[in-house]
């Protein structure tokens, strides 16, 4: 059986640890080659810095300030990561399997 891995461009990657050393460098490395990311830290400052370097070079990046140490923390990290994979599964289909929104009625 062969593994077969989505490219980056089509993942949502989590990287904790995302402020510094190894976790920086992969965020950074990751944001390079398009990947979708849910970068966390417990540090604020430094991860929304992050987030806005790597937007500005067209990567789609959330950040999480949470401590992987904390069981509630590392729950709100995985629903991000899953609502940044629904919202990625929603662009990938074509318009006309989209569902359909009608206009609001009139006068209403």
């Amino acid at each position: 059986m062969t593994l077969r891995l989505k490219p980056l461009k089509d993942q949502v990657m989590v990287i904790t640890g995302a402020s510094s050393g190894i976790g920086l460098a992969t965020a950074r490395a990751a944001a390079r080659r398009g990947a979708r990311l849910v970068l966390a830290s417990r540090s604020d400052e430094d991860l929304r810095q992050l987030v806005d370097e790597v937007r500005r070079e067209g990567c789609h990046a959330v950040h999480v300030t949470a401590d992987v140490g904390s069981e509630a923390d590392v729950r709100r990290i995985a629903e991000i990561a899953q609502k940044a994979q629904r919202n990625e599964k929603a662009n990938e289909r074509p318009p006309r399997d989209r569902p359909r929104r009608d206009p609001p009625p009139a006068g209403g």
